[in-house]
């Protein structure tokens, strides 16, 4: 673990890897998520071919602080920590560029980023791409709703339609979320397949909730700061992720763009996704599907995730 300061600002990054000779990939989650519990035990073959850099973003994970400020948590602020902490990256690593990856809406961060500075990165990673935040949930809805009707289940249908379609109020987001992410999650829309994937050793840690309770690099009370990290970065970004359509603010970028997307995702919606793919510009891009994933493809189906990063890190990387 290593403490940055990035915008002025107090942050922390964990750095992975068995080579420093290894490109860089720097990894951003989305929503103020901590996924390294996760990736760390799923993804881990990737250390053995880069030096990976998981980042909790300013205000969130192990970069929550005392009284972190709402004004300083602007879209327009994390590029820019992006870009300054890429710019460290390569100076302390001795690399010219470096690979970036984003997740969910982790993945709109990156492209702003490689929009604005294609020269410091080989590729941008998007696993999950967010596109139009207020369609995303616009399309969950409706997919918990023609469930709930399908499978008759009288409560579901009872709390999301109580809730109704968004979008939501900002002193009603939090409680939209958990209630359209339990149903997302109950009709396979988060995670696929959960019946096979608990079967599994990763699945069984993921599911008791052992991969972050008993992670080395997270602490009891960092479990607290990820909660608190989240409801901060989706109630403080609000007013932005609800004009954001990167279908018309990003229309090409200057790097190679790689998509990974869960066939099943209803939480960054796969549809939204592969539309944007097909429209925007770049001088290489590619589409790669996850047909037993929904919105962890990294978890879903690790085996295939990290041969796919590890092909376009021995392909690009050159």
């Amino acid at each position: 673990m290593k403490e940055v300061t990035l915008g002025g600002v107090r942050q922390d990054i964990i750095i992975r890897g068995t080579n420093r000779n290894n490109p860089i990939l720097l990894i951003i989650p989305g929503g103020g998520l901590s996924i390294l519990p996760v990736m760390s035990k799923s993804n881990s073959d990737l250390e053995q071919h880069f030096v990976v850099v998981h980042w909790d973003i300013r205000g969130t994970g192990k970069s929550y602080f005392n009284k972190p400020n709402s004004q300083d948590m602007t879209f327009g602020q994390i590029i820019s920590d992006t870009e300054e902490l890429t710019e460290l990256l390569l100076n302390e690593f001795h690399q010219k560029k470096i690979f970036i990856m984003g997740w969910s809406l982790g993945s709109a961060i990156t492209m702003g980023v490689v929009k604005k500075r294609p020269d410091l990165y080989y590729a941008n990673i998007a696993v999950c791409q967010v596109v139009n935040f207020i369609e995303n949930e616009k399309v969950g809805y409706d997919y918990i709703l023609a469930e709930a009707k399908k499978l008759n289940n009288e409560k579901a249908l009872t709390e999301i339609t109580r809730l109704g379609p968004p979008p939501y109020a900002k002193d009603k987001l939090m409680d939209a979320f958990r209630v359209k992410g339990k149903w997302l999650d109950e009709f396979n829309g988060v995670i696929y397949d959960k019946v096979s994937l608990k079967q599994t050793p990763l699945g069984e840690q993921y599911f008791s909730g052992k991969m972050y309770t008993r992670s080395k690099e997270y602490s009891f009370w960092d479990l607290f700061k990820i909660m608190w990290g989240m409801e901060f970065f989706m109630t403080s970004c609000y007013d932005e992720l609800v004009r954001a359509d990167l279908s018309k603010q990003i229309t090409n970028v200057g790097v190679p763009l790689y998509f990974f997307l869960g066939r099943h995702d209803y939480n960054a919606p796969a549809t939204l996704a592969e539309q944007y793919f097909q429209a925007i510009g770049g001088p290489e891009k590619k589409l790669i599907w996850f047909d037993h994933s929904a919105h962890y493809p990294f978890l879903e189906e690790p085996e295939k995730f990290n041969s796919e990063v590890e092909a376009i890190g021995q392909r690009v990387g050159q």
